[in-house]
């Protein structure tokens, strides 16, 4: 079997220096008022795969690529992703399963699991939802660099029942935008028939030349890239290394009603607005919690019920 990555040629090396220039002046003021970070300024100055790598995807264009890394930029501190520890995002995602790193593929590069039947996609926490996918994805971009890594999407116990359209969203091209997938193979298994078309229609989103580092293959063909020794159990592999349960949660992780708990609103005013002194979670850093909906009695059941549902699945 052959696969492919697309892979970067440097074909526009020659306008790095351009785009630099561009940037500088562009987000001088974006700096001072931190809505950058120093860091991701530093890493745009300074890295030529990461301009490399928004200048092909962009076709070159000095522009259009100075702007994608202004948003690639900015975006990254909107969700204070440098800000964030593992242990910020909630216990069951890790003790479950749903997202983790794993042994390498046969080429040694890094692995990356999700798992659609954890992915939640309720309205209450898309915007934590997407901060940890772009928690991930930062870590996968600065994790792999120019090597590359695999991305193996289980798509086992996903429907069109629980809205496997949104979490399907890591092949959206907004995510590319900030982290533009040179050096990646995407491999969705146990992909269920009714699925396979929206798996086409998903690819469609991304570059012609960009479709050639996704495959959809089997659990016995996955392990001509990936060895059964390195696979989870899960994919028929037979490694014993952990992937779920008490182990592999990070220390000081919370569980989801913790987490709720500590967003419970405190009262509600003369015209029925929810009143919340958040200043609280910050100081004790949970900065993921910030981009969390208010929590009332009501939602919090709601919310913890159907939780309870998406994890009691096998």
């Amino acid at each position: 079997m052959e696969w492919v990555t697309k892979t970067l040629d440097y074909r526009f090396r020659d306008r790095i220096s351009q785009v630099r220039e561009a940037f500088k002046e562009k987000v001088k003021e974006l700096v001072e008022e931190e809505q950058i970070y120093q860091q991701d300024y530093d890493k745009t100055m300074t890295n030529d795969y990461w301009v490399e790598k928004h200048l092909e995807w962009r076709g070159g264009n000095i522009g259009k690529t100075v702007d994608g890394l202004i948003y690639a930029g900015k975006t990254i501190k909107k969700y204070r992703l440098r800000e964030l520890k593992r242990s910020d995002f909630a216990y069951e995602t890790y003790s479950h399963g749903a997202v983790f790193d794993y042994l390498p593929d046969v080429l040694g590069r890094k692995t990356y699991y999700l798992r659609l039947k954890y992915a939640d996609s309720s309205k209450e926490l898309r915007a934590v939802n997407r901060q940890f996918g772009l928690f991930m994805g930062l870590r996968q971009e600065e994790e792999s660099g120019e090597q590359g890594c695999v991305m193996i999407m289980d798509m086992a116990g996903a429907s069109l029942t629980n809205n496997v359209d949104t979490k399907l969203a890591i092949l959206n091209r907004d995510m590319s935008d900030i982290f533009p997938p040179f050096n990646v193979l995407a491999i969705a298994v146990n992909v269920p028939f009714l699925l396979r078309s929206m798996i086409k229609t998903a690819l469609f989103l991304l570059p012609v030349d960009m479709r050639k580092g996704f495959l959809v293959l089997t659990t016995e063909e996955l392990t001509q890239i990936i060895p059964a020794e390195n696979l989870p159990d899960f994919l028929g592999g037979t490694s014993k290394r952990p992937y779920s349960g008490d182990e592999v949660v990070p220390k000081g992780t919370l569980t989801f009603k913790e987490m709720f708990d500590r967003l419970m609103v405190d009262d509600v005013d003369e015209n029925g607005n929810f009143i919340n002194n958040r200043d609280h979670i910050g100081d004790q850093g949970m900065n993921s919690l910030v981009l969390w909906p208010k929590i009332t009695k009501q939602n919090k059941e709601k919310l913890l019920n159907n939780l309870d549902h998406l994890y009691s699945s096998k």
